[in-house]
């Protein structure tokens, strides 16, 4: 299966971390009624969340994008908190690309 993408979106890390919580947050209401285990676990991603955007913690965000059609910008050149990986497409990527 495919996981679900940001197509198309041109946006900062906080701006993908706030899509997250958007999404996590939507059925939480119905959530905590019909499977109140899975609310609870999902609240706690939600204030993990909700705390990275405070600036409290650190965390490491990967993009792994097959497409190559993403780009993260450095802070500037001496930014050593941002490392870029490029790698070839294996037989599952190409397949998932319509390969």
């Amino acid at each position: 299966m495919v996981p679900r993408s940001f197509s198309g979106v041109l946006t900062t890390v906080e701006g993908m971390i706030s899509k997250i919580i958007d999404d996590l947050s939507l059925h939480q209401p119905l959530r905590r009624i019909q499977q109140p285990e899975d609310y609870e676990k999902i609240e706690g991603v939600l204030s993990a969340l909700k705390g990275y955007l405070e600036g409290n913690g650190n965390f490491t965000l990967i993009l792994d994008d097959p497409s190559g059609n993403s780009y993260i910008s450095r802070i500037d050149e001496d930014d050593s908190a941002l490392t870029v990986m490029e790698y070839t497409r294996n037989a599952q990527d190409e397949a998932a690309l319509g390969g």
